[in-house]
């Protein structure tokens, strides 16, 4: 893409350029821009959810032990112990849903932008494709559908 990020932003980017989510060879497997663009659109999302799943079940197993440790010794004093400890397991999951969403995001939008980004090829031709994959014109249904 053509487009000139202003100083800070570029640098942040170029620094998370190792972070590019583009392993998964998606130029052999015959999927084209779009379906790249859904699946790396989708995927932060699942691992966000697999973040707060791990989270309940901390929660679940640290609530079942508390318990355990409260009708073994017959006291009910361990309530602030109990909700320290969730305080903490609500934190570090909280911060890890950040510190995700702060890597992934800038390089998938990037890549969503690159998927709007189209050209002429043609100047007879007033026909525009996209410049990352010149085979999607963007006067297609598929491509009206991708951008909704």
């Amino acid at each position: 893409m053509d487009i000139k990020y202003p100083y800070p932003f570029s640098d942040f980017l170029s620094g998370l350029s190792f972070l590019s989510i583009d392993f998964a060879g998606f130029e052999c497997s015959g999927l084209n821009l779009y379906d790249k663009v859904i699946i790396l659109s989708i995927t932060p999302l699942l691992l966000s959810f697999f973040i707060i799943i791990i989270g309940v079940l901390r929660v679940i197993i640290k609530m079942k032990n508390m318990t355990n440790i409260m009708i073994r010794n017959n006291n009910n004093n361990n309530n602030m112990n109990m909700n320290e400890s969730f305080s903490y397991i609500f934190d570090q999951h909280i911060k890890t849903l950040l510190i995700l969403s702060y890597l992934v995001l800038p390089p998938i939008l990037m890549i969503q932008f690159q998927a709007l980004d189209c050209i002429e090829l043609s100047s007879t031709d007033k026909s525009r494709y996209s410049r990352s994959d010149t085979s999607l014109n963007c006067h297609s249904n598929k491509h009206n559908l991708f951008i909704i």
